[in-house]
């Protein structure tokens, strides 16, 4: 049983050339346990893209209202057709924020 530590997302999701250049549509992180310093680390990928997420599962993730916060500027840029949050602390801050993105 392998958790996803903050280490191994930024080995997955930080670009050390600026550019990420793969054209993923769909991520599932389930019970990934990185929380917000998780979140922090996968934005950057996130807001980079040309072409946007159609899946992302953020289940179990232990991502709380920063993350969310941080999620939510994702939404504002590429909308995700299917978001999945559940079992997170998000906060009411964090889930106003997500429910606000247009």
């Amino acid at each position: 049983d392998v958790r996803l530590t903050p280490e191994i997302l930024t080995a997955l999701f930080r670009s050390e050339g600026g550019s990420y250049g793969f054209p993923l549509e769909i991520l599932s992180l389930m019970w990934g346990e990185f929380g917000s310093e998780g979140m922090r680390i996968l934005h950057p990928f996130l807001m980079e893209r040309t072409v946007p997420m159609k899946s992302l599962c953020l289940f179990g993730a232990h991502m709380d209202e920063e993350g969310a916060k941080l999620l939510a500027e994702v939404l504002e840029r590429f909308p995700i057709k299917n978001l999945d949050v559940r079992v997170n602390p998000l906060g009411v801050g964090g889930i106003s924020k997500m429910l606000s993105a247009k």
